[in-house]
């Protein structure tokens, strides 16, 4: 299997949340390619033939779901078979057209130094370091070490040799944890009433507020830019993110968001869950109560976030929090216990018992329709985990 990324960091790429003026100019920019027509010159069209278009757009409309089964008593279904499986897309049953034992995916341990302090940074990687450390034999499954800092998330090459691994987390100890940067705002914020990502405008900063929408920002977009790279290649990706996560932009406050912010939350919403569905990632959320309270969070603190965002209009930036999006991957988000080198154990068990399933979706009449989708298996009390829903496109 190819490596999962490259060392090189991941830069964080522009937000669609930011200031409209930014936006324009960035769109005004030409592409910088030597391929562009000569002035005055037709350009050269490849002729495709009726199949290969037909090809193309089913391709396009071609939904990979990773699925898994457990039984009422939490242990993994192993043997089913393709008759086991029934497809619901938005209700109605879909053919599966492909089905197979999902292969052992690619695994990142993910640390986030951008959303707690240097305390809760350490509290990472100590957990890692006990998961790993308790593991004397090759590891069963690639492992990545990542982490999440102000320059984007940054990926080290995989292994399966739990030594090595563990001398990259020792290496990661010295990465720079988010300081809070209101005494030098940049150039984050533009003109005094220019639209932060909360709703918030420039000219009145409550203390603290401004540095969550740069946390915010920095981790959505980063998440976003990982998923895009993942999507060439092949296989699944389970990301243990270890952490609080960013924060929800809520509470009282924070200004009631603008219809413009909610159509700009629901096109990242449906842009992200659809990037991290087509690179096949599985998104799992760790953290104990001491780093949520570290981070300004509570267990939970989510639920409300859970239900489906099916139109512009319902859309705030608490949707794109990392447990949602965990659970809307077929993920788990374990949050409520001490010891979290057993809940990165426990994301990662059974990891080679899911199954592939692939159906072909109808094309939507609208972009960025939502679609719910259910996986049922025809054994009693199984209990099944996959991608919530989707967003389809014309």
């Amino acid at each position: 299997m190819l490596p999962i990324v490259r060392s090189a960091a991941v830069l964080i790429f522009a937000c669609s949340l930011l200031a409209e003026a930014q936006q324009a100019s960035e769109n005004n920019q030409l592409p910088l390619r030597s391929d562009l027509p000569v002035a005055g010159e037709a350009p050269q069209l490849v002729p495709r033939s009726e199949e290969e278009r037909r090809g193309a757009s089913r391709r396009s409309h071609e939904i990979v779901l990773n699925v898994h089964v457990t039984d009422a008593a939490g242990q993994a279904i192993r043997g089913l078979q393709e008759s086991n499986f029934t497809i619901l897309d938005n209700g109605e049953d879909r053919p599966i057209m492909m089905f197979r034992q999902a292969q052992p995916p690619h695994v990142v341990l993910l640390l986030d130094a951008v959303n707690g302090s240097g305390a809760s940074y350490a509290a990472e990687r100590k957990a890692v370091e006990k998961y790993l450390g308790s593991r004397n034999t090759p590891l069963a499954f690639p492992v990545a070490i990542g982490w999440l800092s102000a320059a984007g998330i940054d990926v080290h090459a995989e292994s399966q040799d739990p030594m090595v691994l563990l001398n990259q987390v020792r290496g990661a100890s010295g990465i720079q944890t988010w300081t809070n940067p209101e005494q030098d705002e940049g150039d984050f914020v533009a003109a005094p009433g220019t639209i932060m990502p909360s709703g918030l405008h420039a000219e009145e900063r409550y203390a603290g507020l401004s540095d969550k929408n740069r946390r915010f920002v920095l981790s959505v977009d980063a998440l976003t830019r990982f998923a895009l790279h993942e999507q060439d290649v092949p296989g699944r990706i389970v990301v243990v993110w270890i952490g609080a996560g960013w924060p929800l932009l809520t509470g009282p406050a924070f200004r009631p968001d603008t219809g413009e912010m909610r159509a700009r939350f629901f096109a990242r919403l449906a842009d992200l869950s659809n990037a991290l569905r087509d690179a096949q990632v599985t998104l799992n959320a760790v953290a104990s109560p001491g780093l949520l309270r570290d981070a300004g969070r509570a267990s939970g603190d989510y639920a409300p976030y859970l239900g489906t965002v099916t139109a512009p209009d319902q859309a705030s930036a608490a949707h794109l929090a990392l447990p949602v999006l965990a659970t809307e991957s077929g993920g788990e988000v374990l949050d409520q216990e001490k010891d979290m080198a057993s809940a990165i154990a426990q994301c990662l068990s059974g990891v080679d018992t899911w199954y592939s399933l692939v159906f072909q979706s109808r094309p939507s009449t609208r972009p960025d329709e939502y679609r719910p989708l259910q996986v049922r298996v025809n054994i009693p009390g199984a209990v099944v985990r996959t991608n919530t829903g989707y967003y389809a496109e014309p």
